[in-house]
C-alpha cells in the first residue's frame, strides 16, 4: 500500500545491514490500480531482474504489510510456472488473508493501533474490486505452499495480522518448507520502521540481515555489493 519514499529509510537499513544491491517496487495500487495490477508489477519487476543478469539464487525477497503478501504470491506464481525461486523471502508483519478470517482481527483490535478490521475491509474491497477474497494470488495464504525457499516471518504479538502469519507459516512448514516464525511480545505492525528509537525494532532488523546474508552467501569480511540483491 505504500511506496518506496515512504519506507526509504528501512530499505536503507536493509541495504545498509546486508551490503546488498536493494531494488524498490512502486507496484501500481488500488483503488486506481485493482488486482492484479500490484501482483502483476511484482512479477514483471522479478523477470526484470533475472533480464539484468542477477540470477535467482542471488535475488530475496523482503515485504511488508501488503508488500510481505505480494512476496508470497510471486513465489507461488514462479512454482506454478515451474520457474526457479529466490534464496529466500523475509516477510515483515505480512498480510495474507484478504478474506480477514483469522481470529486475531478481532482478539488484538484493543492492543493493535496501526491495523483495523474495519481499515482491512476497506483496503480489501479497493484492491479486490468485487474479485474473490481468497484468490491464492491475493490471498497467498490459501495456495498451495510446498516448494517455498527458506522464509523468515516476523510479526508482533499485538498485531491484528498476527494469524495471518501463524497459520501461513504452519501451512508451509506442513508442506516442509524451511521457515521461521519470529512473534515478537507486545509488537505492533511493522515496528521495524521504528528502528532509530526502538530497540526492538534494531533487534528485528539485524535478525532479519543475519537470515538475507546467510541465504544470500554475503560474508561481511569480504562483501561484494554487486553479487546479490534484495527485492
Amino acid at each position: 500500500m505504500g511506496e518506496p519514499e515512504t519506507f526509504r529509510t528501512l530499505i536503507a537499513e536493509i541495504a545498509v545491514r546486508t551490503t546488498a544491491n536493494v531494488y524498490a517496487l512502486d507496484y501500481r495500487r488500488a483503488p486506481e490500480h485493482p488486482y492484479p495490477a500490484a501482483f502483476d508489477d511484482t512479477v514483471a519487476a522479478w523477470c526484470w531482474l533475472l533480464q539484468q543478469g542477477y540470477a535467482p539464487e542471488s535475488i530475496a525477497l523482503v515485504g511488508d504489510s501488503a508488500g510481505g503478501g505480494l512476496c508470497a504470491s510471486l513465489m507461488l506464481d514462479l512454482k506454478r510456472r515451474c520457474l526457479a525461486l529466490p534464496s529466500a523471502a523475509f516477510l515483515i508483519s505480512p498480510w495474507l488473508d484478504l478474506s480477514m478470517s483469522g481470529p486475531s482481527v478481532v482478539t488484538k483490535a484493543s492492543v493493535d493501533p496501526v491495523v483495523s478490521l474495519e481499515g482491512l475491509a476497506f483496503f480489501a474491497q479497493s484492491y479486490l474490486r468485487g474479485q474473490s477474497d481468497t484468490t491464492r494470488f491475493a490471498s497467498p495464504l490459501f495456495g498451495d505452499l510446498d516448494g517455498l525457499p527458506p522464509l523468515l516471518i516476523h510479526v508482533g504479538g499485538n498485531e491484528t495480522l498476527l494469524d495471518d502469519s501463524v497459520r501461513f507459516a504452519g501451512k508451509a512448514g506442513a508442506a516442509q518448507a524451511r521457515v521461521r516464525l519470529d512473534i515478537w511480545p507486545r509488537m505492533i505492525h511493522e515496528w521495524h520502521i521504528w528502528h532509530s528509537v526502538l530497540d526492538e525494532a534494531n533487534a528485528a532488523l539485524e535478525e532479519g540481515a543475519l537470515f538475507l546474508r546467510e541465504h544470500l552467501g554475503i560474508d561481511m569480511h569480504r562483501a561484494s555489493a554487486d553479487a546479490s540483491t534484495i527485492a
